[in-house]
């Protein structure tokens, strides 16, 4: 899709690409880029090589500050294959059997050959049913309950701690305190249940949150290019379409966001199924993608696009494959040092060095103003934006769990529409009601209509909501 003197009209993607590279290349663009984490590790490599060739153009991604995790992210990094090991596995935070299954299974597997399973959560999970103990904890505050943990992790002698990124991120002084206790292990590993797809390939090669919204913000940029990035449709979007007034967009998506009804130009990219590439699982290990599928007529992948604009560019790429992307990488990125596709086979490789630490901004900590504390959660089916003919019985908008008591307090039942504030945003939501989580936490679903998304900040930092029986959903 393009927009020129003729309207919105669909072409060719050849036809998008020369428009994209033609805004792209305007001496009176000044131009950003933004990372999505559903981007390869080559597509994010190759996004980096058309920002340093705009001469060197502002560049991040979407996602969590790391500000507070290098220390636990400096343990010894667990593969699943350790937790058949692991003496004591203790599981800080998330829900596994939501966010991963296939490592809740795993679990499964390890207590049955005799590992000690130890769970620290404010709200019930499948694991905590096959838990030796159970520490609860309010929502967010996971650091109170680290001093009881700590006499389980002294008696381990091979202890693998799974910890929730988005919780920890939110209290670094917990973070901090959870590496401490595998400090002293020298079989002690940590695995890291990360909130995005390639959140870990793309802080492997260098790109930060940082930049791009503060540059939009201070009238520094004019073009936004998003390689499977939907900043409005995400935390802190409010914030982010504030800042996108009066700016143009070339967007490669896979399906339709937030941005894609103004955008300049729109190319169809394919989605994780139908490309080619490499992402890094959350154990920190290179894993090849391979199409399964044949995408829709008219789309690309996101890697292929990106070489294609390049070729507008005075120095041409050599690269014609993302093999040959991914060999160019390893020559230059030491935690990808010595890899090739051929290297990687089935089971993948884990990154020869741990990524820098990343800097910048500090993910809010306290939550500010009154109400409840929000817990953003991730359903294991439903949603609206990958629409899937196979799941649709499952789909569902988005719901706030509360407690007994606090709906009691609100005013609300089962069923009931409640209207969720923050400071940042708002949302109209069924509500639910269970025993299982805490009577001070507002418990959101991530990823559906309606969804958590709205009412936070774009650090995804701790939040408090308001909320009040509502008219509609």
């Amino acid at each position: 899709l393009i927009i020129d003197g003729a309207g919105r009209r669909e072409v060719p993607i050849e036809r998008a690409v020369s428009a994209a590279a033609a805004i792209l290349l305007d001496p009176k663009s000044r131009v950003g880029l933004l990372v999505g984490p559903d981007a390869t590790v080559e597509e994010g490599f190759l996004a980096q090589g058309v920002a340093a060739a705009l001469g060197n153009a502002p560049i991040s991604r979407l996602g969590i500050p790391g500000h507070g995790l290098s220390g636990l992210r400096s343990v010894p990094g667990a593969q699943l294959g350790d937790l058949d090991r692991a003496d004591v596995i203790v599981v800080v935070g998330g829900d596994l059997a939501n966010q991963q299954p296939v490592v809740e299974l795993r679990l499964r597997k390890a207590r049955r050959i005799g590992a000690r399973i130890i769970t620290v959560n404010h709200h019930a999970t499948a694991v905590q049913a096959i838990a030796a103990a159970h520490i609860a904890c309010d929502p967010g505050a996971i650091g109170a309950a680290l001093d009881e943990l700590r006499q389980y992790v002294a008696a381990a002698a091979r202890p693998v701690v799974v910890w929730d990124e988005r919780e920890l991120a939110a209290e670094p002084a917990a973070a901090r305190a959870l590496a401490g206790l595998l400090a002293d292990k020298p079989d002690g590993r940590q695995l890291e249940l990360g909130a995005a797809t390639n959140g870990a390939g793309l802080r492997a090669i260098g790109l930060s949150i940082d930049g791009v919204l503060e540059a939009l913000e201070a009238g520094q940029i004019n073009v936004l290019f998003t390689i499977h990035a939907d900043p409005v449709g995400g935390p802190g979007g409010s914030r982010w379409a504030a800042a996108l007034k009066n700016v143009k967009v070339i967007e490669i998506a896979t399906h339709a966001t937030a941005l894609t009804p103004t955008a300049a130009v729109v190319m169809a990219g394919l989605t994780t199924d139908e490309r080619e590439g490499t992402l890094v699982s959350m154990a920190g290990r290179v894993q090849r993608l391979r199409a399964g599928a044949n995408g829709p007529a008219g789309a690309a992948p996101a890697w292929e696009i990106l070489i294609a604009i390049a070729h507008r560019f005075p120095n041409v790429p050599a690269e014609r494959t993302p093999a040959q992307v991914f060999e160019r990488l390893a020559k230059t990125n030491v935690a990808f040092a010595g890899m090739t596709y051929g290297t990687l086979g089935i089971e993948g490789t884990p990154l020869s060095a741990v990524a820098a630490p990343a800097s910048g901004t500090a993910r809010s900590v306290a939550p500010t103003g009154e109400g409840l504390v929000l817990v953003a959660t991730t359903p294991i089916y439903g949603g609206s934006a990958r629409p899937s003919t196979a799941l649709a019985p499952l789909r569902a908008r988005a719901s706030v769990t509360l407690h007994p008591t606090t709906a009691a307090t609100l005013g609300l039942t089962e069923g009931a529409v409640a209207t969720i504030t923050s400071a940042v945003g708002q949302t109209s939501v069924p509500t639910q009601i269970s025993d299982e989580v805490s009577p001070l936490g507002a418990y959101v679903w991530l990823g559906l209509d309606g969804g958590a998304e709205a009412l936070m900040g774009v650090d995804q930092g701790t939040t408090r909501v308001t909320i009040r029986p509502g008219a509609s959903a």
